[in-house]
């Protein structure tokens, strides 16, 4: 029998069955050895060559290579730190592939690594193989796979902590083939990179079937349904299996207390089991986490579409653990928790929905993370926002402080923090970028994470919450389980908008200009042989950038009126005639544009009342402070 097979008509009852076309299916005998922190594994791959083309050579992701050397392209441009911790020189990482057979022919001669980003032959996280004979359009390929994974000890989102284990990025896990115009691509060939300081992941999707041996006694969390459970010989094996997903992780430890709920989303779809591994000292928060996951089902379901999985399982990483926290893998998040962190404070709740909302943009939508990883990021920072907002009321916040010489608490909402962010890297990179050509992990955040949701808020501004709303669940019912690029997004954009909407976005999402309204001046002066008055307003434009924005006029007998002004010249003068003296005038009262740098200067009264601007100066000067300080912290 030949090592691949052109099927045609075999293909159909699978993909029937799906929702996805299974590009990649992955069938996985995985056992862990606590001991030595490695995981021995026998894995077949079944690979569909859904293109047009012959393709005479395979690339696979070998993630956790990134830690195999201090040289890896990961470690150098990090420089052994992410998210605020620290790789420990020793503590390595690494995948070995045994073997690679397809049908009776060894192709593991013909393996060798590659670096098709930087070059750096230091480099071990992408590996090519050539094959005998191509693959022919709509062929199917089979491999079988031995490999072995040695965890790091918890750093860059998996790893291991004494009995603890996140394996993550586990296994080899084969790249996506794009042709020519397909996710943006120049030429057709493999979408491969290399595992790079602050970038993520891409992948095809297809059915995980995967079994887990772990000593007897531990309990063990993954992506998709628990099929069969067995122990025999001190050795316990987990079963796990899940359609339409493009990653499969998953954790183990003695320690957890598995805690489950039921609940059906509001937005319909079947019912959810919620499961938590947590940990003993954390179980007084286990109901916050029941109530976030059940809140997220219900806001993402209702506004975006059905969540189509069965399952979700959420992580509590042990303390020391916090490099495999807050982070998402299709039906299996981490999301931690801390017995310190009162109720009134929504970090909790905020990361849990943050992570959550993961499973729509990044599980489902599943953008290349490499190369626009704010369509992730960016779209999930506004929903989680939204989100906290509806599920626990609009004056939520996921953070409180006391600065000094403020009386007032500072309530630090989702786009606040966003701003504050922003403006303490306002121009460095533009948003539309691949992740590793960022300036620094500072410049990615900003560009990524607040750029993005500042964006986002603004345009719904701009075209009105209900427009807005349509907008992003038409986005994501088109493009689920097809990978969009950037330019997919501003297409539905300006289709469901019905208008053009280049200026936008080539400003705040591909341009790095800033803008600032200001009341520049205000007079109003008694005409000469009149009862009116003669009012000016100047308002001025600074920085490259332009937005439409209103002008709020407040006359001293109570009369408001509204002037719109497209904002493009540098500056404006208003004049207007009233039997009323003018009292103030304000520039984008609503704060509808969230790029505007300076909103201290947005106002002016006619006699001055500056306490006011103190006070919220003293406030925003306080979170620059520290923001830049974050920043310089991790650039």
């Amino acid at each position: 029998m030949r090592w691949w097979l052109l099927v045609a008509g075999g293909l159909m009852p699978l993909v029937q069955a799906s929702l996805t076309r299974p590009v990649a299916s992955y069938t996985i005998r995985a056992e862990l050895d606590p001991g030595r922190k490695t995981i021995r594994g026998e894995q077949a791959l079944t690979w569909w060559n859904d293109s047009r083309e012959w393709i005479s050579s395979l690339r696979f992701h070998l993630y956790m290579n990134a830690f195999r050397n201090e040289r890896s392209t990961f470690l150098r441009e990090s420089g052994g730190r992410l998210r605020g911790f620290f790789f420990r020189p020793g503590e390595n990482g690494w995948i070995q592939l045994h073997s690679i057979l397809a049908g009776h022919v060894d192709l593991t001669p013909r393996a060798k690594f590659v670096q098709p980003d930087d070059g750096n032959a230091h480099d071990q996280t992408v590996l090519e193989v050539s094959l005998p004979a191509p693959v022919p359009p709509q062929g199917i390929l089979s491999l079988e796979i031995r490999f072995e994974t040695k965890l790091p000890r918890v750093f860059a989102r998996a790893g291991y902590l004494r009995d603890f284990f996140l394996a993550g990025q586990w296994f080899p896990k084969i790249g996506v083939y794009e042709e020519a115009g397909e996710g943006g691509a120049a030429a057709s060939g493999w979408n491969c990179h290399q595992y790079h300081g602050w970038s993520e992941f891409y992948a095809d999707f297809g059915t995980y079937d995967v079994q887990i041996t772990v000593p007897e006694g531990y309990v063990v969390g993954a992506t998709g349904s628990l099929v069969e459970r067995k122990s025999s010989g001190g050795k316990t094996l987990f079963r796990f299996r899940q359609e339409d997903v493009h990653d499969f992780a998953w954790a183990a430890s003695p320690r957890f207390l598995d805690l489950r709920r039921t609940h059906r989303p509001k937005g319909g779809g079947g019912e959810v089991e919620i499961r938590l591994l947590f940990q003993p000292e954390h179980q007084g928060h286990a109901s916050r986490h029941f109530r976030a996951v059940q809140e997220a089902l219900d806001y993402f379901s209702s506004r975006y579409g059905e969540y189509p999985y069965p399952v979700l399982t959420v992580v509590d990483p042990p303390r020391g653990a916090g490099g495999a926290d807050g982070m998402e893998y299709p039906t299996f998040i981490a999301a931690g928790s801390d017995w310190l962190n009162p109720k009134e404070l929504l970090l909790t709740e905020y990361l849990v929905l943050h992570e959550f909302g993961h499973q729509y943009w990044y599980g489902m939508v599943a953008n290349n993370e490499f190369e626009d990883a704010w369509l992730d990021e960016g779209i999930n920072s506004y929903s989680t926002g939204k989100a906290l907002e509806e599920a626990y009321g609009p004056s939520a916040v996921p953070l409180w402080l006391d600065p000094p010489l403020v009386v007032d608490r500072v309530a630090v909402s989702s786009p606040v923090l966003a701003r504050a962010l922003y403006l303490a890297l306002p121009h460095r990179d533009p948003i539309a970028k691949a992740a590793w050509e960022f300036q620094g992990f500072a410049s990615y955040g900003v560009g990524t994470y607040a750029k993005p949701e500042l964006m986002l808020r603004s345009l719904e501004s701009l075209l009105g919450p209900p427009t807005f709303s349509g907008l992003l669940r038409e986005f994501f019912q088109r493009w689920r389980f097809r990978h969009p690029t950037t330019e997919d997004f501003v297409a539905v954009a300006e289709e469901v908008a019905g208008r053009e909407l280049a200026w936008f976005f080539d400003q705040y999402l591909r341009g790095t200009e800033t803008v600032d309204y200001r009341i520049r001046s205000l007079n109003s002066r008694l005409e000469e042989n009149s009862r009116d008055y003669r009012s000016e307003v100047v308002v001025d434009r600074m920085g490259g950038a332009t937005f439409p924005v209103e002008i709020l006029l407040v006359f001293e007998d109570g009369k408001r009126l509204i002037q719109a002004w497209d904002g493009k010249d540098r500056w404006r003068r208003f004049h207007f005639v009233r039997p009323a003296r003018l009292r103030s005038a304000e520039v984008d009262p609503g704060r509808k544009n969230w790029f505007d740098r300076d909103f201290t200067n947005n106002s002016r009264r006619l006699r001055g009342d500056s306490r006011a601007g103190w006070r919220w100066s003293l406030r925003f000067l306080f979170w620059i402070q520290n923001v830049l300080q974050w920043a310089a912290a991790i650039a």
